[in-house]
């Protein structure tokens, strides 16, 4: 595992070397992941050098002469494994001429699973490393498909791997050399193996992919966020590494075409497909997502497919097509994010499923996430133990409040079905008040289209059923139930509105035209509810 140029290959042809600079190790790494490479990439430094054996793109393992780098030292570092264990396992290593891993589960050191994650561990040590070097050469070094030797990719995804060796980076100045020029444009990337790979993203990586949208500089992301720079730049490397987002060259607006066409045809493609998808596979999580991975892919495609994407050059005609995948999107979101929901949902994909009849006792106030490496092995659980996992942390009101005042931009600005998915975002990690401000602003962009009303009255619904005491919420149902010809309904709202707060004009307004009195003025009211005007 200890490898170096010399040993592997006498001496890589000079012209087929390159020189590491600011803004190249990324751009190497993703080039050899998206273009589904097969061979050894070399980096050498010195007396000091790494390479990463990929086939067909995928990482199968990573070796460095560098001793902090060797696998055993690595292990014992993390607290994998002791240095007896190591020892032992050495013996086996020279004298059956075993790989480490092998002779470490070999001594029951480390199971098959554990030894998944020491390899993951190992390859993520070595590209963290990589990226802290500020000068240095690399090589990528072609093998044939057919050679033979290889061992099978981790399984680990790669673009998950690349993303948390980004994250093992502490210093700024290292990730600001990585990325290199910041006044370079950010474009979510073409490729859609790349796009929509199945990457566990943190909120604030998330949140940073949801602002790339081929007009935003590296530069400007890193302004406008909000948030610490620091943060920004290193959710920057993670999605440049792993592909997710490239840079493009703002002058020739070449690339942004291209993207254009390209998003074209996907809406289209999609579209044409959207009913023959389940939730899961609509997102791209895996059935076990965790709630962040269902939110942060929500995220990305809700900002991608938002009905007011049709003001994009050469789109203009797919408006109907991006609606239907928003809601559709909308939809599986809010059924994924809710533990009952989807497990009821689950048990429909899989009838085998058994769905419990009353829902697991409730977890502790704390909301701490469990303790790493705590989850339970597959087999049955214990009868003291409950039986299921702890979720990890939902609420998070600064969060939630940030959400929803962009929630309240959007709609200020009618852009309502943008506001639906950040609603949707702030109502998940949110909790009370809050929760009830996010699902009655919900309710209100579901009125402006004719065939949400009843989305709007589900929302308005929850809302008095946790807070008897809302008026707004009872004034818009009252609306909602006038607007449907529920007169009786809607005059019983309108009063429980004005009970609650005498002086709400606009209720009394249409409860004086129920009961005969100025016509105009409730249908004055109505027409700025349910119009987009």
């Amino acid at each position: 595992m200890g490898r170096t140029w010399k040993t592997r290959i006498a001496k890589p042809p000079p012209q087929a070397q390159e020189y590491i600079r600011s803004g190249t190790v990324p751009i190497v790494f993703r080039d050899a992941y998206a273009g589904r490479r097969t061979g050894l990439l070399h980096f050498g430094h010195g007396e000091k050098n790494c390479s990463l054996r990929f086939v067909k793109g995928h990482i199968v393992y990573g070796a460095s002469s560098a001793k902090e780098l060797h696998l055993g030292q690595v292990l014992h570092d993390a607290g994998l494994v002791t240095r007896a264990q190591l020892e032992a396992a050495s013996i086996i290593v020279v004298n059956q001429h075993k790989r480490l891993g092998e002779a470490l589960t070999e001594t029951a050191a480390l199971g098959p699973e554990d030894l998944e994650h020491a390899l993951a561990l190992h390859v993520q040590s070595i590209l963290a490393h990589i990226l802290y070097w500020t000068q240095g050469l690399y090589y990528f070094e072609e093998h044939d498909e057919e050679r033979g030797g290889y061992d099978q990719p981790l399984k680990t995804a790669t673009g998950q791997l690349l993303v948390e060796a980004t994250r093992m980076v502490k210093s700024q100045s290292a990730v600001r050399f990585a990325l290199g020029d910041l006044d370079r444009v950010l474009l979510p990337s073409t490729d859609p193996l790349l796009r929509f790979q199945r990457v566990t993203l943190t909120p604030i990586e998330g949140f940073v992919m949801s602002r790339l949208d081929g007009t935003v500089t590296a530069a400007d992301a890193v302004r406008t966020t909000g948030l610490p720079e620091d943060q920004v730049e290193g959710a920057l490397l993670a999605l440049l590494c792993c592909g997710m987002v490239e840079f493009v060259d703002r002058k020739t607006g070449r690339e942004q075409n291209d993207s254009a066409q390209f998003l074209r045809q996907e809406v289209i493609d999609l579209y044409r497909s959207i009913n023959d998808r389940n939730h899961f596979e609509l997102l791209g999580v895996p059935e076990d997502a965790m709630d962040i991975q269902i939110e942060s892919a929500y995220l990305l495609l809700a900002k991608r497919y938002h009905p007011d994407t049709h003001h994009v050059p050469g789109l203009e005609d797919l408006a109907d097509k991006l609606e239907t995948i928003f809601y559709r999107l909308t939809e599986a979101f809010e059924t994924l994010e809710d533990a009952p929901a989807r497990l009821k949902y689950l048990a429909g994909l899989r009838p085998s499923l058994h769905v419990p009849e009353a829902p697991p006792a409730p977890q502790p106030a704390s909301r701490r996430p469990a303790t790493a490496g705590a989850a339970p092995r597959t087999g049955p659980a214990p009868s003291a133990a409950p039986s299921p996992a702890p979720e990890e942390p939902r609420i998070d009101p600064q969060r939630a409040q940030e959400v929803f005042e962009q929630a309240q931009e959007r709609f200020g600005e009618g852009k309502y079905w943008e506001a639906v998915g950040l609603l949707s975002v702030a109502v998940s990690i949110g909790e009370g008040r809050l929760q009830r401000r996010a699902r009655v602003l919900m309710a209100r962009c579901f009125l402006k289209y004719p065939d949400r009303v009843k989305d709007a009255e589900k929302q308005l619904r929850l809302v008095v059923d946790q807070d008897p005491t809302n008026a707004e919420a009872y004034y818009h149902l009252g609306a909602v139930y006038r607007h449907g010809g529920l007169i009786a309904r809607a005059r019983a709202m309108f009063r429980k509105t004005l009970e609650l707060k005498p002086k709400h004009r606009e209720a009394a307004a249409e409860l004086a035209t129920l009961n005969g009195g100025d016509s105009e003025a409730g249908e004055g009211v109505l027409k700025k509810l349910f119009s987009r005007d």
